[in-house]
C-alpha cells in the first residue's frame, strides 16, 4: 500500500494569539492551509479571552476539515438563559487533529503528571492529554496522535513518553475490541463498519525538549521491538535543525516534532519549519509523506 502526496503539519497554536499579540484564528488556519493532516495543540473552547469560540469548529470551518477535539481537562462555563434554563458550556484546553478525510475513531489519553518536589510552587503541570485517532485515508487508514507534554518538569515529560511508548506497543493489539460475533450485531456499529486497526503512527505536537534532552532519547530507544523516528531527521541533518517555538525572552528553541514508527520510514519526502508565520509563538512543521517508491505494511482487518 502507498501513501502519495499528503502534506501534515503539527502547530502549538498558543489559544489563538500570535507574537503581536493579537488573537487571529484566520491566520492560524492560513499558516497551514496546504495541509491535509493537522495536529494542534493549546486549543481551547469557550474562553472569554478568545471570544468565547470553540476553536475546534472554527477552525474546522476555516479549513474545511473533519475535526476532533481533546481537551487535557474542562471547565464548568454554564449559565442560564432568559428563561431560566441551564445553557451548558465548558471551557476547555487540549488538543485537536483536522483532517481532508474523515476521522474514523478517536479517544483521549490522559497522561500522568506526577508530582515533583524540584518544582518551586506548583509541585506539578497541567492535566495533559495524547488525543489518538485514526484517519480514513483512502487505501491507507493512518493512526495520528496530537500531543502537548508538560512544560515544567522533565520528571512528568519522561513519565509521559514512556506512557507514549507503552502505547505504540499495545494498541495495534487493541483488534479485539471491535470484534463481534458472527451471529450478533452490536448497537454501537450501527450498520456501519469498524474501524481499521492500524500500526503506522505518527505522534506529533509540543513535546517541551531540546533535540539533546533525555526525553528525546527516551523517545528514539526502541523497548519491545517498536521504534519511533524523528521524522525531521529523516530528511535533515541535526545541523539544519529550524528552531519551533519563540520563548518569552525571544530566545528559539525546538519544542515541536513529528516522531513515525519506523514503517513509515520510507514514506517520509520531506520536513520544514514555517518560520516566518507569527500566528502563535510556535511555528508549524510540516512533513510531506510520499511513498509511491516504497511498499507499506497494510492495516489489520478489524
Amino acid at each position: 500500500m502507498t501513501l502519495t502526496g499528503i502534506r501534515f503539519a503539527t502547530y502549538n497554536i498558543q489559544f489563538g494569539f500570535g507574537l503581536d499579540g493579537a488573537y487571529d484564528l484566520e491566520r492560524i488556519a492560513d499558516a497551514v492551509s496546504d495541509a491535509d493532516i493537522i495536529c494542534m495543540q493549546e486549543v481551547t473552547t469557550h474562553w472569554q479571552a478568545c471570544k468565547f469560540d470553540h476553536q475546534p469548529d472554527v477552525l474546522a470551518n476555516l479549513l474545511n476539515r473533519y475535526a476532533v477535539y481533546g481537551p487535557g481537562y474542562e471547565l464548568d462555563s454554564s449559565g442560564m438563559d432568559s428563561e431560566g434554563r441551564v445553557v451548558n458550556t465548558r471551557r476547555g484546553f487540549g488538543n485537536a487533529v483536522l483532517s481532508r478525510w474523515p476521522v474514523s475513531y478517536s479517544r483521549i489519553h490522559a497522561l500522568p503528571r506526577p508530582v515533583d518536589d524540584t518544582l518551586a510552587d506548583t509541585k506539578t503541570d497541567l492535566p495533559r492529554c495524547a488525543l489518538e485517532t485514526v484517519i480514513d485515508i483512502p487505501g491507507f487508514p493512518l493512526r495520528v496522535m496530537s500531543v502537548h507534554l508538560s512544560h515544567q518538569s522533565r520528571l512528568q515529560r519522561l513519565t509521559q513518553v514512556a506512557v507514549l511508548r507503552a502505547l505504540l506497543h499495545e494498541l495495534p493489539g487493541e483488534s479485539l475490541m471491535w470484534k463481534q460475533p458472527k451471529t450478533t450485531q452490536h448497537p454501537w456499529s450501527e450498520g456501519k463498519p469498524a474501524p481499521a486497526v492500524t500500526v503506522p503512527t505518527l505522534l506529533a505536537g509540543d513535546f517541551n525538549f531540546e533535540p539533546g534532552d533525555p526525553e528525546y532519547r527516551a523517545m528514539l530507544a526502541s523497548p519491545n521491538g517498536t521504534k519511533f523516528e524523528d521524522a525531521w531527521s529523516i530528511k535533515n541533518t541535526a545541523a539544519d535543525r529550524v528552531k519551533t517555538c519563540v520563548e518569552s525572552d525571544g530566545s528559539r528553541t525546538t519544542l515541536d516534532y513529528v516522531f513515525i514508527t519506523s514503517d513509515l520510514s520510507g514514506a517520509v519526502a520531506g520536513a520544514s519549519v514555517k518560520n516566518d508565520r507569527e500566528g502563535s509563538d510556535h511555528f508549524p512543521l510540516v512533513v510531506d509523506l510520499d511513498s509511491s517508491g516504497a511498499t507499506l505494511p497494510a492495516p489489520s482487518p478489524a
